[in-house]
């Protein structure tokens, strides 16, 4: 779990990460409906998602979303020893 600052909180937390749909871009014409059915059968036989997906990140201690840059937790730090 990465550490966020959390805005509720007013601090960096750990936050769970869920992991959600992005909302597809509308086309409206032929030709983009075409290239948007190419491209949703060459993921079919490719085996990845059929839809794009993006993460979202949530509080552990709030549950509010948070939108921020991501802190290394620092008990998960590994330091290597010569």
């Amino acid at each position: 779990m990465p550490d966020i600052y959390c805005s509720t909180c007013r601090k960096p937390t750990q936050h769970k990460v869920i992991m959600k749909r992005s909302e597809p871009e509308q086309t409206e014409t032929l030709t983009g409906k075409v290239v948007s059915f190419t491209q949703l059968m060459a993921k079919f036989v490719t085996g990845e998602h059929y839809y794009e997906m993006e993460p979202h990140y949530f509080c552990r201690c709030c549950n509010h979303r948070a939108i921020g840059e991501v802190i290394p937790h620092p008990a998960r730090q590994t330091s290597a020893v010569l």
